[in-house]
């Protein structure tokens, strides 16, 4: 809001039961001329989806993991001819 700019940003909030979810905050500046008119906001929890990406990747990472280790068993299993 200090740079009068449009932005989107993503942040954790703790409600008042000590629950902790993802907000994504969006604002849009609304000008006439070059004076501003107002900010526009909205936010959305995306706590779902952002336990999605943490579950996703955390798979990737297994997955990468278990490819290193399975590449490696392959290369071991090859006789040296």
């Amino acid at each position: 809001i200090k740079t009068k700019e449009s932005y989107s940003v993503e942040y954790r909030f703790i409600k008042p039961d000590k629950t902790i979810i993802w907000l994504s905050d969006v604002v849009s500046v609304v000008r006439e001329n070059a004076d501003i008119l107002l900010f526009r906001g909205a936010m959305t929890d995306v706590t779902e989806r952002k336990k999605m990406q943490e579950a996703l990747s955390k798979s990737e990472e297994q997955y990468r993991l278990i490819a290193e280790n399975s590449l490696d068993l392959i290369t071991l299993s090859i006789p040296n001819g």
